[in-house]
């Protein structure tokens, strides 16, 4: 079996910002109130449950997931990650950041990737040389007080398995008042271009896995996993 490399994280935070929406029964709405984890002063306070802990004035990643950004997000050594934080700054996946004023809906990543068998501790084993992952990440936001915050995400799969193509459109919403994290979420197992049309659901690829949302209800994400994807997509308010 070959091996495609390192697992991915794409993670993406947004501001405070108000929004005002009606939730129709298109959205499931999940809400969240963590308190996360060690206070660090002079910066934000660390992630919760032990994956961060406050060091010499310093969030760091505790092991098994001990390399990231203790305040955002803790990854395995085996894994990179990009993040978007507010006005926008990026965190590129070779660590390095840049400054762009994204104010439209915009696509901070595509990637096409082997599709891994899920067994496998390290998540980076292939299935066959054919079975794919095409993932397609947008984001979109408003500007306030001269600053671009970003409001949302679409993550569009597409898996090829078997001669079986399998389609997930999960979008996101995410506000935060009063320390309570709101996120209304949507679905669409329909083709690339389609919007989202009903509320959250799995898409189960038989004999492989889930393409799932996952609620942090400690450290106030919500994450779009695809493990036979070796990608994960999490927003979260600060």
């Amino acid at each position: 079996m070959s091996k495609p490399g390192r697992s991915l994280r794409i993670v993406l935070t947004v501001a405070l910002l108000y929004i005002k929406f009606l939730a129709s029964q298109a959205y499931t709405v999940t809400t969240t109130n963590g308190g996360s984890g060690d206070v660090c002063p002079p910066g934000p306070q660390c992630l919760g449950d032990g994956k961060a802990l406050c060091i010499n004035n310093k969030c760091r990643c505790q092991p098994p997931e001990d390399v990231g950004l203790g305040h955002f997000l803790c990854v395995r050594s085996n894994e990179v990650f990009c993040a978007i934080f507010n006005d926008p700054t990026i965190r590129g996946y070779d660590g390095s950041y840049s400054f762009a004023p994204l104010n439209c809906k915009f696509k901070p990543t595509h990637l096409f990737v082997p599709l891994c068998d899920t067994s496998d501790p390290d998540n980076v084993r292939t299935i066959s040389e054919t079975d794919s992952c095409d993932v397609k990440v947008s984001a979109w936001g408003t500007r306030r007080r001269g600053k671009s915050f970003i409001r949302g995400i679409d993550v569009r799969f597409m898996v090829l398995y078997q001669g079986s193509v399998y389609h997930h459109l999960s979008r996101i919403i995410s506000d935060a008042t009063g320390g309570v994290y709101t996120f209304l979420e949507s679905t669409n197992l329909a083709p690339f271009g389609s919007p989202t049309s009903g509320p959250a659901q799995n898409t189960t690829i038989p004999n492989v896995g889930q393409i799932y949302t996952e609620y942090d209800h400690t450290d106030n994400f919500a994450r779009i996993k695809a493990e036979m994807c070796g990608v994960e997509v999490g927003i979260r308010q600060v």
